[in-house]
């Protein structure tokens, strides 16, 4: 004859408990229920005293024996929780850390087929044993709070056929073990400015906090106090720093990740524009260096320097100025995010050479014949000038005559 199944069982344990509660015998069951059989024998035959009683309660001991299980007067198949809090329908557990959640079916003949558990917070693994009494669930959670799991146990291991559920509440408490849950930022400042680095803990309080400089677990350098956020000094170069945080859960603590305060270095020029001369009609190229952190830039302008009423030039450290007839000044700033304000160059001169022209012409004049005379010229341009007399009509170099001077002296 077949086992009847799972639904029938129950049915069937359902009609026998309400059948003995509503015998003579109920109440004296309930209060031994959970002294052995052979205990309940005695003290139930001589309390009753009608034979119809005795044969009452031998029938109701019959079946509670029968039932094969003494935790209630039906004896009802029901799951239970072997670990990690045995009997309990609660079952703690802690974030960040591993659980093993083992539980067995109980008070039915036939082995499940397969299991199936919903409802459990992530991290969580149903291990789904097939043909087994016992399955757990495993894993290391990571979400708090509190979660109804339902536990079925199928007849088929296709997750069907008859079957029974129960349900147990898992409470995921907090890890009260100190550890960072938001690591200090790197962050970037100018030259001679401050930054607050900040760090978020978790577990339970009050927490201690250990910063310092340098690369993680470094501790040579201890800085700041024992606070959440620290404000480094005014820097001007780029440093380093972590933090520790421990508690009474966790007296070693935890490190963080190193975090770099980078410094913008502010534009400065070390290489000035140099003066230099061209002639009239000509242009040249201008030059700076600077250094500070990129980018880099560049205004050219033409004036006196800090004049800023003449731009000229493009964003670059080279500025070609246009062909020049007269001398001219010119002057640069370069600036970047460290030095809005700028560094700014001196000035540099362009001087223009102008060319040679005859200002004042040698004047005609008359003398005797045997006489001589000085002929005398007046130069313009930039000097030095170069004089070369020619005789004959302007322009005719074929008799060269005198010296490289302003003055000719003619032969008598």
């Amino acid at each position: 004859m077949n086992v009847p199944s799972f639904a029938l069982a129950e049915r069937l344990r359902l009609l026998l408990r309400n059948r003995l509660l509503a015998s003579p015998v109920g109440t004296l069951l309930l209060l031994v229920q959970r002294s052995p059989l052979v205990q309940m024998l005695l003290p139930e035959a001589k309390l009753i005293s009608s034979s119809g009683a005795i044969d009452v309660a031998a029938w109701a001991v019959a079946t509670v024996a029968g039932l094969g299980a003494y935790d209630s007067v039906s004896g009802a198949t029901t799951i239970s929780q072997i670990s990690p809090n045995s009997g309990s329908t609660s079952v703690p557990a802690t974030k960040g850390k591993n659980l093993s959640f083992v539980f067995q079916l109980l008070g039915y003949p036939d082995t499940p087929g397969s299991w199936k558990v919903t409802g459990l917070p992530s991290g969580l693994t149903h291990a789904d044993v097939k043909n087994n009494t016992v399955d757990s669930v495993s894993g290391v959670p990571t979400q708090t709070g509190t979660f109804s799991v339902k536990i079925t146990a199928y007849s088929k291991t296709s997750y069907s056929g008859d079957n029974f559920s129960k349900t147990f509440t898992m409470t995921v408490a907090d890890d009260p073990s100190a550890r960072i849950t938001s690591q200090p930022s790197s962050t970037t400042i100018n030259s001679g400015q401050s930054a607050t680095l900040s760090v978020s803990a978790g577990g339970a309080s009050p927490f201690t906090y250990k910063w310092y400089r340098g690369a993680k677990g470094n501790t040579s350098n201890p800085v700041g106090g024992n606070s959440a956020n620290y404000t480094t000094p005014a820097l001007t170069a780029t440093t380093t720093y972590w933090v520790n945080v421990s508690n009474s859960e966790n007296p070693s603590g935890e490190n963080s990740n190193a975090a770099t305060v980078t410094v913008n270095q502010p534009a400065r020029i070390t290489n000035q524009p140099d003066s230099t001369t061209i002639n009239s009609g000509q242009s040249t190229t201008l030059s700076v260096s600077a250094s500070g952190t990129a980018p880099l830039t560049y205004q050219w302008y033409r004036g006196a320097s800090g004049s800023t009423a003449n731009p000229v030039g493009t964003n670059s450290p080279n500025f070609t100025t246009p062909v020049l007839t007269t001398t001219t000044s010119y002057w640069v700033k370069v600036t970047n995010v460290a030095n809005a304000g700028g560094d700014l160059s001196d000035t540099t001169t362009v001087t223009v050479n102008q060319p040679a022209s005859v200002a004042t012409p040698p004047a005609s004049v008359s003398i005797n014949s045997g006489a001589s005379v000085v002929l005398s010229v007046v130069a313009g341009g930039t000097p030095p000038f170069s004089y070369q007399w020619y005789q004959g009509a302007s322009g005719d170099t074929a008799v060269p005559v005198g010296s490289d001077s302003p003055d000719l002296t003619t032969p008598s």
